[in-house]
């Protein structure tokens, strides 16, 4: 089996292999890591967008003009809880499973990966699958109890004391149906 360490190319964002580098018989395992910021450079509305490398470990197989792609990826980012506002690690664990076809033999409706019929990208499939991968709400904590709405204060940190029974008069009505039942 071919073993291919690839080094860091921060002015590049891909993450390419020569389809002549693939074995055909054992294939291509490839290691390398990059920075969380390749991949999730544009989500500084969830967080600040930094985080430790993300590893990726993949074995590459070719049979005919289709190479199928599986293995791993992780790495953890920093995103900003949408409860508290505290900064948290959010851990990124994933397993990588795809198929690419040369663009002579792609559809033009087929939704699937499509290489040069010389090198793959792989960089997309991994940074697609951290992105899926991402909270909708990111939580600090499964149970984080928020911000007070009157001071502001942690609530996870200690009760500030306020009173937080007031509804808001639109929906008193609902409170009253719901005392009902």
């Amino acid at each position: 089996m071919t073993v291919l360490a690839m080094e860091e190319r921060k002015e590049e964002q891909a993450i390419t292999v020569n389809v002549s580098d693939i074995d055909a018989e054992d294939g291509l395992y490839l290691a390398l890591e990059r920075p969380v910021e390749d991949f999730l450079h544009d989500l500084d509305d969830k967080g600040s967008g930094r985080g430790t490398p993300v590893k990726i470990e993949v074995n590459i197989k070719i049979y005919g003009q289709d190479i199928y792609v599986t293995g791993i990826a992780g790495g953890g980012i920093e995103l900003q809880c949408s409860c508290c506002l505290a900064d948290y690690r959010h851990r990124l664990d994933l397993r990588l499973d795809a198929h690419f076809v040369s663009k002579d033999d792609a559809g033009e409706e087929d939704e699937i990966n499509v290489y040069d019929g010389v090198t793959i990208n792989i960089h997309p499939l991994v940074r697609d699958n951290l992105i899926m991968a991402m909270p909708i709400k990111p939580l600090c904590r499964g149970d984080c109890k928020g911000l007070c709405v009157k001071c502001g204060a942690d609530l996870n940190v200690a009760d500030c004391g306020c009173e937080r029974g007031d509804v808001d008069a639109r929906l008193a009505v609902l409170r009253k149906l719901k005392e009902k039942f």
